[in-house]
């Protein structure tokens, strides 16, 4: 988790007064934004040569069409396998900022509660 260098400041100087550290709740900041998709524009469409093949298991393409096709598929499954890291990485961070915010709210419980002491 990355502070600014103004909580840093602070937190120093509640530990250098006397005070302890934990008198002093670091508020979680989270900035990442959900992975995009690689979306339907670049999912790659059957040859028109290929359109008859479902009923007569023939078709009438050249070999660089097929070849071309099945490029298109695995880079666009690709494409989705990267998603699918990406997203699991994001998925992480969240997780890990909804723990910094729990425990962000325990402090403040705990400091609200015994600031009078």
């Amino acid at each position: 988790m990355k502070y600014s260098s103004f909580t840093l400041a602070v937190a120093a100087f509640l530990c250098f007064s006397g005070q302890t550290a934990s008198a002093y709740c670091f508020d979680p900041t989270f900035y990442a934004e959900p992975p995009t998709p690689p979306g339907a524009y670049s999912k790659p469409t059957v040859p028109y040569c290929l359109s008859d093949y479902a009923w007569s298991n023939e078709h009438t393409c050249e070999s660089w069409e097929i070849s071309s096709y099945f490029n298109d598929v695995e880079a666009y499954q690709s494409k989705l396998d990267a998603y699918v890291d990406e997203l699991s990485t994001y998925v992480d961070e969240v997780a890990n900022n909804v723990a910094s915010a729990i425990d962000y709210a325990a402090c403040e419980k705990s400091a609200v509660a015994n600031q009078h002491k």
